[in-house]
């Protein structure tokens, strides 16, 4: 949430309207944001947009797929 006091969106409460803020852009559902240190640096972030890779199809539970990624057979290029 974006709070905005010029927002197109508010949550209506019993103390009326509150919390103004801007509609969400559907178009950021599209990329996520990779945070990456810089290199030679102790607390230095580089965020960069990506597109939005698609979820799998498989059947694949968290706890094999963590030990497969362990073992080093899953990667990303």
């Amino acid at each position: 949430m974006i709070l905005d006091p010029a927002g197109d969106v508010a949550l209506r409460s019993t103390r009326g309207r509150e919390l103004p803020h801007r509609s969400e852009n559907l178009a950021k559902r599209q990329e996520i944001l990779e945070l990456a240190l810089v290199p030679g640096t102790l607390c230095d972030f580089a965020v960069s947009p990506v597109p939005v890779r698609p979820l799998p199809t498989d059947d694949s539970w968290y706890e094999t797929t963590w030990a497969a990624w362990n073992r080093g057979e899953i990667y990303r290029d």
